[in-house]
């Protein structure tokens, strides 16, 4: 009913030409620095709503407390297409301006705006990895089966405002991977942390927080996951002006127990202390943007990365990116002895792209990647790869992985609203060659799977 009423008032005001601000008078006016005209400019830079005055907000402009609650109002009749931290700002300015909202007969009691501080979405993906017949899965010359997985991810993030700069911000994640024997799967609290601003700082994170570190997470993404929390962390970030820099510290799993102990020879029940930096430079109006990323362990030294990313969006309907990173860390998990780094590059071009909003949309892309054996230790990187494919980039056991390299051809479509479907064909080998035959092993996969939010 809230948002009926309010496209109503807009509607009218719009046809008659009166002037939204017309009864303004009988409400104080927003100071000028006050954290509303951020967030209203935000949900207009995003394209969530339209300002005032025919669409206009000017930001210089002082507006009574009358004008900002109109354009709350139309917020709160584009609240489907906000994500959730856009959600989460409606709702802050909903409270903070539901008198104004009642009198134009949008409703916010306080009830229900306590109850609408607690934002809850989440996500689900079904996903089937096949390694075709012919692969190699153990590095032999006579292990060529196929072998295939189902896979179910489920997701529930949670965001909560605590005031005007502070939120909470968490995910419960679940997991199952049935192969030749069924999986119950299981559930963690992955993610629990509070993201804020203050102190001259642009941003500041504290808790259990997820570590994105590349322009397509070549270094990192660690998230955290049905087993494993994200990083205990701190994170602080500065914007200068469209520069935008973060750095934190944190602690970390050692995710390969067996193989950090070979190669260390160290207590892997401890955890890894992580220190790591992101620096993001747009060029040409945001249409090429450069990132650099650094990540080094300090228990370990196993992992000392950096990387530089490039994304360009100047050609209309296509996307190009491609990153490039070293590992130069003391205790290098690589296949030939005295390795002193490991290098990683990926590539994609990518045409158009499936809009989970918009049904009947579509992409494709072809991508190349390659990891030398000890880039990735504990297989953090984002990059998308089967599980077998994943062991072979990696390390299995005490015994380091070969790397990986190869192509990557991808379509997705989007067959009803919030689901995307994703069928992607990889066809890789072993970086390294592989010590007891001298050949490349084989590692292809196909994956297929759909991906919903909710």
């Amino acid at each position: 009913m809230k948002k009926f009423l309010a496209i109503i008032l807009i509607i009218s005001c719009s046809m008659t030409g009166i002037a939204l601000a017309s009864p303004a008078n009988t409400f104080a006016d927003v100071p000028v620095n006050n954290w509303a005209y951020g967030a209203v400019s935000k949900l207009i830079k995003d394209g969530i709503v339209s300002g005032y005055d025919e669409g206009r907000f000017k930001g210089d402009k002082t507006l009574t407390r009358y004008e900002m609650a109109v354009i709350i109002a139309n917020a709160i009749t584009k609240e489907e297409k906000a994500d959730t931290d856009q959600k989460a700002v409606i709702e802050k300015l909903a409270a903070e301006y539901s008198n104004e909202l009642n009198y134009l007969g949008v409703r916010v009691t306080n009830k229900e705006s306590k109850a609408s501080n607690i934002k809850i979405d989440g996500y689900l993906r079904l996903r089937y990895e096949g390694t075709p017949e012919g692969s190699n899965l153990n590095n032999t010359a006579t292990n060529k089966s196929s072998e295939s997985a189902f896979k179910t991810r489920a997701r529930i993030n949670l965001a909560a405002p605590l005031d005007t700069d502070w939120m909470f911000k968490g995910r419960i994640e679940f997991n199952a991977s049935d192969t030749k024997t069924y999986d119950a799967g299981s559930t963690n609290f992955a993610q629990a942390y509070i993201q804020g601003k203050g102190l001259g700082l642009d941003l500041i994170q504290l808790g259990r927080v997820p570590i994105y570190l590349g322009a397509d997470g070549l270094v990192a993404n660690i998230k955290g996951d049905n087993t494993k929390g994200a990083p205990e962390a701190i994170v602080l970030g500065k914007n200068f002006k469209d520069v935008k820099f973060f750095t934190g510290v944190g602690k970390a799993w050692a995710k390969n127990a067996a193989m950090t102990k070979a190669y260390t020879g160290k207590d892997t029940t401890q955890t890894d202390n992580i220190f790591f930096a992101q620096v993001t430079v747009p060029f040409y109006n945001n249409k090429l943007t450069v990132t650099a990323d650094y990540l080094e362990d300090n228990t370990f030294d196993v992992i000392k990365t950096s990387s530089i990313g490039v994304k360009y969006t100047g050609i209309e309907n296509i996307n190009i990116n491609g990153e490039y990173g070293k590992n130069k860390a003391g205790n290098l998990f690589a296949v030939a002895p005295g390795t002193s780094s490991a290098k990683a590059y990926v590539a994609n071009i990518k045409f158009r792209g499936a809009d989970k909003m918009k049904v009947g949309t579509w992409g494709t892309w072809v991508g190349y990647r390659k990891f030398e054996s000890g880039f990735d230790p504990f297989s953090w990187t984002d990059v998308d790869l089967t599980s077998q494919i994943a062991q072979a980039e990696m390390s299995n056991s005490t015994t380091s992985g070969y790397g990986i390299k190869g192509a990557e051809f991808g379509v997705e479509y989007t067959p009803f609203k919030n689901s995307i479907v994703t069928l992607v064909y990889k066809d890789f080998s072993t970086n390294s060659k592989v010590t007891d035959t001298g050949y490349h092993a084989d590692k292809k996969g196909i994956v297929a799977q759909i991906e919903s939010w909710f």
